[in-house]
């Protein structure tokens, strides 16, 4: 197998953290290109503040939040087109470089490429690690962190047959056969559906079964997380006629076999199914195909709290992200009026109960975009990463905030 190396830069944590934070947004400025599809930055967009929706009073804890937006460019792909992780305080976004033909297909690609930037600084140059003359077909990149390492996952076919592979700072390694429709990651394993069947996986170690195909899901997508100091829970979406909607099992280390698997809710088309967890107990988050974003609670048993209404109904949610934070949780979500008006990025904290503070506007955005993704990093920054159309391209945008 054609092995292709690249090393992935780590920032230290070093003296920085004592320094004064600068909040205030960053000029502009004409880097070296990866090729013509790459233009690299435009200039940085103020976060800005929202006092027209869902009106509440803020957690004391998140009574403000300040940051900035940066762009990047990136193929013009469908579905799909991004995965984000943080480690270390370093930012990494990985995504397709070229599509085929002007295919309209995300699997359609020659390359994938991966970028890094710290969460308080300019982005590093675009790092391609698939990179063929040919057009194969390509899974979006997973990226999972591990103690301050990354680890990228995808399935391609480009050997000649399809693989799952795993790229990290050694190189790139065959993780077994087939194509995976959807991945996820918790904090030691790799989640993939296939052939309507969902597995676990760890590197070096062989496929657990979770779901089977004959259990009558038709699978769409997935989402792993852990929960609580030992379990892990997963989920996914079935647009199967006798099994529609977002469904959840647990897996903990002591049984062979996952839960029974639990009714989340009714899904909507591009709502997205996004885990989390503290301590004691998890939070699984959706929209609903009415565009009402909810979260229900997880014990380690597997048990389901009852479903907590998030938004209300002036606006249709999408793109659902969720991440730990504090006490709670924080939500990124793409919200469009269902009357008339702009779409935006929007900000929710949670705490692990459900009970929420006022929502903030990140940013405008596009109802046509794809994809939104929240991380935290060490420092406490809040990460939001999306895609929306651009022009001839995908612009991906990247914001990093501090709330106090």
């Amino acid at each position: 197998m054609k092995r292709i190396v690249l090393l992935f830069l780590l920032a230290a944590c070093g003296d920085d953290a004592d320094e004064p934070v600068d909040m205030t947004p960053m000029d502009s400025g004409v880097r070296p290109r990866l090729d013509a599809r790459m233009p690299e930055l435009d200039t940085s967009t103020p976060i800005v503040e929202d006092a027209s929706v869902d009106s509440g009073e803020p957690l004391p804890s998140y009574a403000e939040c300040r940051g900035y937006v940066q762009s990047l460019h990136a193929a013009n792909v469908s579905g799909r087109s991004f995965s984000s992780a943080v480690a270390l305080n370093q930012i990494y976004v990985a995504y397709a470089i070229a599509t085929c033909g002007g295919s309209a297909s995300a699997h359609a690609t020659q390359g994938l490429a991966l970028v890094s930037t710290p969460t308080a600084g300019a982005p590093g140059e675009p790092m391609p690690f698939l990179n063929t003359s040919t057009c194969v077909r390509t899974s979006l990149p997973t990226l999972q962190t591990v103690r301050g390492a990354l680890n990228v996952f995808y399935a391609s076919n480009q050997d000649g047959s399809p693989q799952i592979y795993l790229h990290d700072d050694a190189g790139t390694q065959s993780l077994g056969s087939g194509l995976a429709l959807d991945m996820a990651v918790d904090r030691t394993q790799l989640y993939y559906a296939r052939m309507n069947a969902i597995y676990a996986q760890q590197a070096g170690g062989a496929p657990q079964l979770l779901l089977a195909s004959n259990e009558g899901y038709a699978l769409e997508r997935i989402a792993a997380s852990e929960l609580g100091s030992t379990a892990t829970m997963f989920a996914w979406t079935s647009s199967a006629e006798s099994a529609q909607g977002a469904f959840l099992r647990v897996l903990d280390p002591g049984s062979a076999t996952p839960s029974a698997a639990q009714a989340v809710g009714k899904i909507g088309p591009q709502s997205g199914l996004a885990l989390a967890s503290q301590s004691k107990r998890g939070a699984v988050v959706w929209a609903d195909d009415q565009g009402s974003m909810w979260l229900r609670t997880v014990e380690p048993n597997g048990s389901l709290g009852a479903p907590v209404r998030l938004t209300s109904a002036n606006q249709f949610v999408t793109d659902i992200s969720v991440a730990r934070y504090g006490i709670g949780y924080t939500i990124a979500f793409r919200a469009t009026p269902t009357v008339s008006g702009q779409t935006v990025i929007r900000l929710l904290m949670v705490d692990d109960l459900g009970n929420t503070a006022k929502p903030r506007v990140i940013s405008e955005a596009r109802s046509d975009g794809h994809g939104v993704e929240v991380r935290v990093a060490n420092d406490g920054r809040i990460v939001v990463v999306w895609a929306d159309p651009g022009d001839g391209d995908t612009l991906i945008r990247v914001a990093r905030l501090e709330c106090i």
